[in-house]
């Protein structure tokens, strides 16, 4: 994941200026004793398939395969003339492990991986169900000094629009290759002031729904919300270990926190 930072051009007409932000009007948020401007925090490119199309995954052995992205599936990524970045992870468990033999992981750093076939893709507006300046990767549980976690709870709204719910038991951490206990597709998005409303056809244990209708696939919602409330982890330069910032939601009624910006891509 990368932080595309904004690039200023020179203006041939000095009237034009007015058009654009001064440093005095960039937008900042406080987080913990900081200003930080918009600009640093995370803004991720997102791509849809043109068509059906293929993505490389790499194996933990350094072998890799390709899986089938289908037409009309949203990517997190990166693209230029030549080549296209997908961040494979970032799509829902069925699809990123499709057909992965049960004896083989993938590499525990996947990363981006190459399309193979970059004009399959055009670029799009970040989707309504993804949260400003977040990866759509939540976390529940506790932030050590030195910018580890140990989580209790894994909730990731993938770039393909699902949701995804992960609980785990003390001492256990995510890994690349497990598997959600609940994968539910995002049916429809609203989007009020802080909270996102994701409509499913289906409710799960671990977090609060609300039913709206007995029938059909919008049946249950589930709020998303965020709290306004962002904080950071500070770095320890002497160790090489980088300041992290998040940002507080609620989700389906639990406090989760989402990565929103990092030192060493500002």
């Amino acid at each position: 994941m990368h932080l595309k930072k904004l690039l200023i051009m020179p203006l041939v007409v000095a009237g034009a200026m007015a058009l654009f932000p001064t440093p005095s009007q960039a937008k900042t948020y406080q987080i913990g004793n900081e200003q930080v401007a918009a600009s640093q925090l995370y803004k991720f490119k997102y791509y849809q398939a043109k068509r059906t199309t293929k993505a490389r995954v790499q194996f933990d052995d350094n072998s890799f395969k390709f899986i089938k992205i289908p037409k009309g599936t949203i990517v997190q990524g990166s693209k230029d003339n030549h080549e296209m970045g997908v961040m494979v992870e970032q799509l829902n468990d069925s699809l990123f492990n499709q057909k992965r033999p049960r004896n083989k992981p993938y590499a525990s750093s996947i990363g981006m991986q190459y399309a193979k076939n970059p004009q399959d893709f055009k670029r799009v507006a970040r989707p309504a169900y993804m949260p400003a300046y977040s990866s759509g990767r939540l976390y529940q549980g506790k932030l050590l000094a030195n910018a580890q976690r140990r989580d209790t709870t894994f909730f990731h709204i993938t770039s393909n629009g699902y949701v995804e719910y992960r609980k785990y038991a003390a001492g256990t951490q995510y890994q690349f290759n497990d598997k959600p206990q609940h994968q539910v597709k995002i049916q429809r998005t609203k989007v009020h002031g802080n909270t996102r409303e994701l409509f499913l056809n289906k409710k799960f244990s671990g977090l609060s729904f609300k039913k709206v209708k007995y029938q059909g696939k919008t049946q249950y919602r589930l709020n998303v919300i965020n709290l306004h409330k962002p904080f950071l982890t500070a770095g320890q330069s002497d160790d090489d270990i980088p300041s992290v910032y998040y940002s507080n939601y609620l989700v389906g009624g639990q406090k989760m926190y989402t990565e929103i910006a990092n030192s060493e891509l500002m």
